[in-house]
């Protein structure tokens, strides 16, 4: 594959640093990607030359014949420089190229994370690696792991070792592979803070030791994503000791600062029904459930402080008398964060960055952690507490097979929007353009975003997949979470059930609906030249229908679907009927509404993306005479509709 970071021919590229550290980090992070490129490459030589007064991440290209990446003595700022020098080269039949450009950079946010979520379906340690060098690539730079919830516990204790070999299922991290994971992640740039959810979501805990309940057990892990009606018991010292040793164990595991250990799912319903835990409130003066709360997050507190640790915890903390040092990250609201702000909480934003929310890319992109609303919420003194902000993916319909491409590429436009200044990142088209570069960058470090997808699709085929097949999942896209999991009938997906259906395969967002709902606005704009293109896909999904007759008996899978794939040809017979300006009759109007309705629908958590720009073309043009009497190449006003670009009013 093309290496990740090249030069033009001819040219020399200049390090230059101001220590020996910042030279040996920027040639070790390039790796293979800068060394090889520069060994295949003939006239391309390598200088390392020293430069004082460097400024921090800022890297210039003052010609075409010369490269500076200019760097304080950090190697973070040699990491990054090179990562947006990687971004200049363009290949061409002519080479390798790099425009003379001057660049000043520096990140936005000192916080820009990701959340993998290891407990709801297993990622195997290879999985994580791989995406820490896409976190690289995006310029991010601190990982969390969730690694313990209702689900199993994923991180080997060697303090309460009955957490891995009693709650796992036999899949988690050794301490090996924790510190490869640590390493790995530290010589990219990138920090590690473990997620353990307390005092909610305590049931492989309580699997492996029944005693820190308030409920005798013996209790199992679930198989469901319900919330399970167990809690850990907030009124014995012996389940405070057992904390204690276990997050000293973590602490020397974990480097990082931080460690992420409340907040979720708080057992309140569970205390309040337990005449134990009432008396002990009552003789406390722990008046209300938030006082309990406060109470074990407190205790939880001391303990990770006592362990040299900043405790992290969810916003559902919110509203309880917790100490000011406790970082928050922010998951509900942007009015939330901002009230933890102003409480004197550090705080990461995360919501509306939660991937598995099914959205698309563009809607993550609009999310600022201070943003218009946030900055009128927060006094100018008090936003150097907004430290970033976090892309979530929850593994409830994700498996390790698919998780690249649950990630990628739409992680990066929240990585861009943490790092690139807001006034930089206003033009939704534009991004679009820079992920589809993006994806290409990915694949060629080895990511499977593209490769799972199609190997998901040979699958449901059961060998290659026919054009038919394409041009049917080209227009497709999965349904908005909620709506995906009522796609699995009353009792929901568990852990244990197949995610290898047509919606695993498409995934959330489809990119030929984006493009086609452009090339539809460009056509009935006036643009001509997008008429050959617009045709040519609506004929395919025309024909799909027809031609996957047998595919249908033959796949189960792809038969789940089929509703949509008859709506779909439909659909786009009515829309090239509207088209074609010496067309006569295309039925009624009761016809048209039915055609329009069906491709509106959903089927095996799967929607028709193409829908509105179907709709758009069918809408404007309501008979022959009609467009006719416009003329050719007339502007229709546009209505407003639900485009690509936007989220889609079915998001669930």
């Amino acid at each position: 594959p093309r290496a990740a970071l090249s030069a033009k021919r001819g040219s020399r590229l200049f390090l230059a640093r101001a220590d020996e550290t910042a030279v040996a980090a920027a040639v070790a992070f390039a790796n293979e990607g800068l060394e090889t490129t520069l060994r295949r490459e003939r006239g391309v030589g390598f200088v390392a030359a020293a430069r004082a007064g460097a400024l921090l991440q800022n890297y210039t290209n003052p010609d075409a014949d010369r490269v500076d990446l200019r760097t304080a003595t950090t190697p973070l700022g040699a990491m990054h420089a090179l990562q947006t020098f990687s971004q200049l080269v363009e290949v061409d039949d002519g080479g390798v190229h790099v425009a003379s450009v001057r660049i000043r950079d520096a990140p936005r946010f000192r916080w820009r994370g990701l959340l993998i979520d290891l407990a709801g379906h297993w990622m195997p340690p290879e999985a994580i690696l791989r995406n820490l060098d896409a976190m690289a690539a995006a310029k991010m730079n601190v990982l969390h792991l969730a690694l313990a919830d209702d689900r199993a516990f994923r991180v080997e204790s060697r303090a309460q070792p009955r957490l891995h070999e009693i709650s796992s299922g036999g899949d988690y991290l050794s301490q090996e592979d924790v510190r490869e994971i640590v390493a790995y992640a530290h010589d990219r740039g990138i920090r590690v803070v473990p997620v353990f959810d307390l005092p909610g979501n305590s049931l492989a805990w309580l699997e492996a030791y029944p005693m820190l309940a308030i409920e005798t057990g013996p209790w199992e892990r679930s198989r469901t994503f319900e919330a399970a009606p167990v809690a850990l018991d907030p009124t014995r010292d012996e389940v405070y000791a057992f904390f204690d040793d276990f997050f000293g164990d973590m602490a020397t595991l974990f480097p990082d600062a931080y460690v992420h250990v409340a907040g979720a799912g708080g057992p309140s319903g569970r205390w309040r029904e337990s005449e134990r835990v009432q008396a002990f409130a009552d003789a406390r003066g722990l008046e209300d459930d938030a006082a309990l709360r406060a109470h074990f997050h407190e205790r939880l507190h001391a303990i990770v402080a006592g362990h040299g640790k900043t405790m992290m915890g969810w916003d559902d903390l919110h509203g309880d008398a917790i100490p000011r040092e406790t970082a928050i990250l922010a998951r509900q609201s942007a009015g939330v964060a901002a009230e933890a702000v102003r409480a004197g909480h550090e705080v990461v934003h995360s919501h509306g960055y939660q991937l598995d929310r099914n959205r698309p890319a563009s809607a993550y992109y609009a999310v600022d952690p201070l943003g218009v609303a946030e900055r009128a919420a927060v006094p100018l003194e008090m936003r150097y507490r907004v430290l970033g902000g976090t892309a979530a993916l929850w593994t409830t319909l994700v498996t390790a097979q698919t998780l690249d491409a649950r990630l990628w590429p739409r992680t990066a436009a929240i990585a861009e929007r943490l790092w690139s200044p807001a006034e930089s990142t206003q033009d939704v088209v534009d991004l679009y353009r820079r992920l589809d570069a993006f994806s290409g960058r990915l694949e060629d470090l080895g990511l499977r975003h593209a490769s799972a997808r199609e190997s998901l699709l040979e699958a449901i085929a059961a060998g290659p997949v026919p054009a038919a097949m394409r041009a049917l999942v080209s227009a497709l896209e999965e349904v908005g979470a909620d709506a995906r999991v009522d796609s699995f009938g009353v009792t929901g997906p568990t852990t244990t059930t197949p995610l290898d259906r047509v919606a695993d395969a498409v995934g959330p967002e489809s990119r030929v609906a984006r493009r086609f709902a452009l090339d539809v606005e460009a056509l009935l704009a006036g643009e001509d030249g997008r008429r050959p293109e617009v045709e040519a896909r609506l004929m395919a999904w025309r024909d799909q229908h027809a031609a996957l007759a047998d595919a249908f008996v033959a796949s189960p899978r792809l038969a789940a679907v089929e509703p949509l794939s008859r709506a779909l040809a439909a659909a786009a017979a009515l829309a090239l009927e509207t088209l074609d300006a010496t067309a006569r009759g295309g039925g009624s109007e009761e016809a048209r509404a039915a055609i329009l309705a069906a491709v509106d629908a959903q089927a095996d958590g799967v929607r028709v993306a193409v829908a509105p720009a179907l709709r758009r073309l069918v809408e404007i043009g309501r008979g022959p005479g009609e467009r006719q009497a416009a003329g050719s190449g007339a502007t229709w006003p546009r209505p407003r509709f639900p485009d690509a670009l936007e989220p889609h009013p079915r998001t669930g």
